[in-house]
């Protein structure tokens, strides 16, 4: 495999992501603030989309990792759906979809994306209940299903829509959704139609090589010892005391240690988040500290992540999880932090590292149910390359204002 050979199909990989991430935003107005699509091998993330939403992207691997223990036989055609926050999930208005590329009878890679839905059920409108106790009464938890055909999507659709406020939209974006992975998975079996299965194989295996080598120099250029901080939470929804978070963080060598020992039991009200996400959050913030490095999964076989088995940072059913986002942005602030004490030209200063989200939900004689979502960040810091950002997002999303036509 030539020099060549290889960037182009790295190139391909990139433009499957990037091109889902198209076909979804193509198709459903005002999605662009919440959409993920990466393309994956085994459990592995290999290429993400450059506009994909962060967070969502990071946990695509850990998704097709719950799917494959729960259902590890594959058929070409097949479309998996699921939503569950404890197999690879965040929260229920997180819902994920994977279709398989097959070469011969190997399934070679997946298309996968992440949308977040407006709605998909639950005692409050928006995906999100401040009060919930339950991860039951967030909204319906879709285990992961196999849509053998696309008449199996029209069924779950319907199931979708009977327990959502807004059917027509949430079916226009699912199957904006499936239009996306039919996208990917049109370009993967062009570049694999064109050079080869093994020739492909070789190139993701270089690709996975190439960065779990940049990520080991990365860290190895750390000052080897022990580095914590410490946050605290404003309350659960329900229990009006704060949520201690604690990270530390040891470098020894090319290895990074990152633990939670210390942080406090689940929550009772819905400000937890599973092991899986918070995973990918400290992903997330490894990305801001290495941005050379690239998404390949690989990368991150130099660190290991260690979660209490009781605690908010890795929720267990049917704890509830629809602030989840918002622990995972934490998360991210705190890995920063802590490795910030190790190389501070790497680490910007801290963010707002939550957001003001404002939903507004009604019903108008002869219009049906409408609803209008905002989320402005509260500020991001500086950095060595530039100035802080008013109002910006935390670093585990996207810096971009909301379509203000689309809020009208």
């Amino acid at each position: 495999m030539t020099p060549l050979i290889f960037t182009r199909i790295a190139e391909g990989f990139q433009a499957a992501a990037d091109g889902m991430d198209a076909t979804v935003e193509g198709l459903v107005k005002d999605a662009r603030p919440a959409v993920a699509s990466g393309v994956c091998r085994a459990g592995d993330l290999v290429a993400q989309g450059a506009r994909s939403q962060p967070l969502l992207a990071a946990t695509l691997p850990f998704a097709l990792r719950g799917l494959r223990d729960l259902r590890p036989d594959f058929a070409p055609g097949d479309l998996f759906v699921g939503n569950d926050p404890y197999a690879g999930g965040s929260s229920l208005a997180d819902l994920r979809m994977f279709a398989p590329l097959f070469a011969g009878d190997e399934v070679l890679f997946f298309a996968g994306n992440a949308v977040r839905y407006a709605d998909l059920g639950g005692r409050a409108v928006g995906g999100f209940s401040p009060g919930a106790t339950d991860v039951r009464q967030e909204g319906v938890r879709v285990p992961w299903m196999r849509l053998g055909d696309r008449a199996g999507g029209m069924e779950l659709a319907d199931l979708l829509a009977a327990n959502a406020r807004f059917s027509d939209g949430l079916r226009t974006l699912l199957w904006a959704q499936v239009a996306g992975l039919d996208a990917g998975l049109g370009r993967l079996r062009g570049i694999v139609e064109r050079y080869g299965a093994e020739v492909v194989r070789e190139a993701e295996a270089e690709m996975g090589r190439r960065a779990r080598a940049q990520m080991a120099k990365g860290i190895a250029d750390l000052p080897d010892g022990r580095y914590a901080f410490e946050d605290v939470l404003d309350g659960d929804g329900v229990r009006d005391r704060g949520v201690r978070l604690v990270v530390g963080a040891e470098v020894a060598g090319d290895r990074l240690r990152l633990s939670f020992e210390g942080s406090d039991w689940p929550c009772v009200g819905p400000l937890n988040g599973a092991g899986g996400l918070t995973e990918a959050a400290c992903r997330v913030a490894l990305r801001h500290l290495f941005p050379e490095v690239p998404a390949h999964t690989a990368a991150f076989e130099a660190v290991e992540v260690v979660l209490p088995e009781a605690s908010f940072v890795n929720a267990r059913a049917p704890q509830p999880v629809s602030g989840a986002t918002e622990v995972a942005g934490r998360v991210a602030e705190a890995v920063i932090a802590a490795l910030a004490q190790a190389d501070p030209a790497r680490a910007g200063a801290g963010s707002f590292a939550s957001a003001c989200h404002v939903s507004l939900h009604g019903r108008a004689e002869g219009f049906g149910d409408y609803l209008m979502t905002l989320s402005l960040g509260g500020g991001l810091g500086a950095c060595i390359r530039g100035d802080g950002l008013t109002n910006g997002c935390g670093v585990s999303t996207v810096g971009e204002m909301p379509s203000l036509e689309g809020l009208e």
